[in-house]
């Protein structure tokens, strides 16, 4: 009996391998998704705890430069989130489309190990059969010729 070989067996290397490299793009998207989203927190805080420090000074004269200061800081803070805020929505659709490509290339690896694994289950059975095959000729061969099987036992004896 030959060996057990799966024909697709090079495809499926390569397609485990475009498996674990969309695994770990997947997993680079989710870390930059994850920073940027730190990021924009972040900016979100400084411009509460700015709105916080500009209501409690509510109705405190502030010198003029000190009042446009603070505005122009706010409008700057403000752009920083919007622009942030468009990089999140952009990491967002990277690391979704990561996540897609990597349950296709997934898809892809079950089903030839799939195929593999009935391949490799059809190999036994058929493996199995033939050797019964010979099993059962070698037990009808010695029961049609007792003789030449006790010459077969007697001559290497």
């Amino acid at each position: 009996m030959k060996r057990f070989q799966f024909e697709l067996q090079p495809l499926l290397g390569l397609k485990k391998q475009q498996q674990a490299e969309a695994q770990m793009r997947q997993l680079k998207m989710r870390m930059h998704l994850d920073t940027v989203r730190q990021q924009l927190k972040a900016l979100e805080d400084q411009l509460d705890a700015m709105a916080n420090q500009q209501s409690e000074r509510l109705g405190v004269p502030v010198p003029a430069a000190q009042f446009v200061l603070q505005s122009q800081s706010s409008d700057q803070l403000r752009d920083w989130i919007v622009e942030v805020r468009n990089r999140e929505q952009q990491s967002e659709s990277d690391y979704q489309q990561a996540a897609a490509d990597y349950a296709r290339i997934t898809a892809a690896v079950e089903a030839l190990e799939s195929l593999r694994n009935a391949e490799w289950n059809e190999y036994v059975k058929q493996s199995a059969r033939e050797r019964q095959r010979e099993l059962d000729e070698t037990v009808l061969r010695r029961w049609r010729y007792p003789n030449d099987a006790n010459m077969e036992v007697q001559s290497d004896g």
